[in-house]
């Protein structure tokens, strides 16, 4: 299993206040979904791992133990590591449908991407 955290964090605080993170490419706004994720490389399957409250997946109804079975329409399980990650992956306020099965339901979710940031530790 290989974690693959996604994050979507649109801030970080720092002594009182928040300093916005800029995108990595040509003044792009680079972001993703704001989840942490399991890829079984042996199995292809992609789990959700951490889905942080307030983050963007959480806002999208995204749930740690979600299986995504399918990143707009294309199925994981015919899917590398990067393609997963290039997937979710994109330009802030562009949106992702993952179709993610709970409880033996499936049902598509639409995620907007938000800029990378970084959660302060205690």
């Amino acid at each position: 299993m290989i974690l693959l955290a996604v994050s979507a964090a649109c801030s970080v605080a720092r002594g009182g206040g928040s300093v916005a993170l800029p995108g990595a490419r040509g003044g792009q706004w680079r972001g993703g979904v704001g989840a942490v994720f399991r890829y079984g490389s042996s199995t292809r399957t992609l789990t959700v791992h951490e889905a942080p409250a307030g983050g963007a997946a959480a806002r999208a109804g995204v749930h740690a133990g979600d299986v995504v079975v399918a990143i707009d329409g294309a199925a994981v399980s015919g899917l590398e590591q990067h393609e997963v990650v290039a997937r979710l992956r994109g330009e802030v306020g562009t949106t992702v449908t993952l179709r993610v099965r709970r409880e033996g339901a499936e049902r598509d979710v639409r995620v907007e991407r938000g800029p990378y940031g970084r959660r302060e530790r205690d």
